[in-house]
């Protein structure tokens, strides 16, 4: 499938998310409560089995859209290793790496997919997920001194994401999203996440929206990078493949445009390269 539905010489891209499949009954295995946000009512959760799928994003000549295929399940399973989402999707990226040996491997997935897991990934598999607003951040390692003693393996620490949201630097750039071209502020940052990518560095991204102001009342424009984490977290999701881009594992060369960041509460994402 890959041969034919993925351009030579490309990488693939692999969306991973889990799915609730409901079931019931005394001799239903691996059932449980799990997250369902297409659940009713406030609590989204369903019982039944949960489902981690890994699928690969392809284009057809038909479609105006990407189309996921899905390629892998796995079922997870409380009370073992297969309980742990992050777990099951990378190994069956390892899968997929092993697969396809000639190709690179783009993950893309929401924030329950961030963890020490990703540590373990191949050198040509790169990941993009949404950056949570706890994340620890951190500077490259500073160059070597020539001293004694071991190198520094990741620089100072970053500030918040609150505090990054207000200092970002913005620039305009040009993107293809549901098949129209627009341009967008967007900034992006080269750092550490070392809690979840190790010393790999990670490019966080940032799409710069610009708050609702109520009528009678002025926006300072000071605020302005500051206000839209607070009040724009639903209008965040148009950032979904809006700021395309993606690091090669190897060069760290910008890609084609048709790679999309999540976003997250604040509006950042992580592509670890």
């Amino acid at each position: 499938m890959v041969t034919l539905l993925v351009p030579a010489g490309e990488q693939v891209t692999v969306a991973i998310d889990d799915t609730l499949f409901r079931r019931r009954g005394k001799k239903t295995w691996a059932a449980s409560w799990f997250h369902d946000g297409s659940a009713p009512g406030p609590a989204k959760t369903g019982y039944g089995n949960n489902w981690v799928i890994a699928a690969i994003v392809v284009k057809l000549p038909t479609v105006r859209r990407p189309v996921a295929i899905p390629v892998l399940a796995k079922l997870v399973i409380k009370g073992t290793n297969s309980a742990s989402r992050l777990w099951l999707a990378r190994r069956m990226t390892g899968l997929l790496a092993g697969a396809l040996p000639d190709r690179g491997i783009h993950v893309v997935a929401d924030s329950a997919y961030a963890g020490g897991e990703l540590k373990k990934l191949p050198a040509r598999v790169t990941w993009t997920t949404r950056l949570r607003k706890d994340a620890a951040l951190y500077g490259l390692p500073p160059a070597r001194t020539g001293k004694r003693g071991r190198p520094r393996t990741k620089g100072d620490r970053l500030p918040s994401l609150a505090k990054l949201a207000v200092t970002t630097a913005f620039t305009q750039v040009t993107v293809t999203r549901y098949g129209k071209t627009a341009a967008i502020s967007a900034a992006a940052l080269t750092c550490l996440w070392p809690s979840v990518f190790g010393t790999r560095p990670v490019t966080v991204g940032r799409r710069h929206t610009t708050p609702d102001v109520p009528a009678g009342r002025t926006l300072d424009p000071a605020a302005a990078g500051a206000a839209d984490h607070e009040v724009h977290d639903s209008s965040l999701l148009t950032f979904v493949s809006a700021v395309r881009a993606r690091i090669s594992a190897g060069g760290g060369r910008d890609a084609p445009a048709h790679r999309g960041f999540t976003c997250a509460t604040f509006g950042f994402a992580a592509t670890m390269r």
